[in-house]
């Protein structure tokens, strides 16, 4: 896995979160339209939808509280590894990128560098990150 692979997991994870709580909505929003059809007849086939999208509701609940511990764990993991490279500056661009999912401007003007400049960092950051991931018993030291 390279560095920028590693890296990009926990950006990966929040969309993959965002996607189920946006089906989540929809599901809300179908399940709260759902309603019994004029003509007097049984409404238990209402019911039967609404307790389908109930269900899948709770399910995609589940799901988007075990993508958030996932993702509680991988940023975890990341900021550890990240701490192993020596140079702060290139710690800063990393998590400013990859944790807090920050553009380039945005790091250059935060950080009051030229774009090309934090291009030129960020390239860096990403050597050595790569270098702390194929030796992990170096970083720990």
């Amino acid at each position: 896995m390279t560095a920028k692979e590693y890296l990009s997991r926990y950006h990966l994870i929040n969309i993959r979160i965002n996607q189920k709580i946006d089906q989540q909505r929809q599901l809300r929003e179908l399940a709260t339209n759902i309603s019994p059809s004029s003509g007097g007849g049984h409404s238990s086939g209402v019911s039967d939808k609404v307790g389908t999208a109930v269900a899948k509701i709770a399910t995609l609940e589940q799901e988007i509280n075990a993508e958030i511990d996932e993702l509680i764990r991988v940023k975890a993991e990341i900021e550890r590894t990240v701490s192993a490279v020596s140079d702060e500056r290139l710690r800063l661009i990393l998590i400013a990128r990859y944790i807090n999912c920050k553009t380039f401007e945005y790091i250059a003007c935060e950080m009051h560098y030229s774009y090309k400049q934090i291009c030129r960092l960020h390239g860096k950051a990403l050597l050595r990150m790569q270098d702390v991931l194929e030796c992990p018993i170096a970083s720990v030291i």
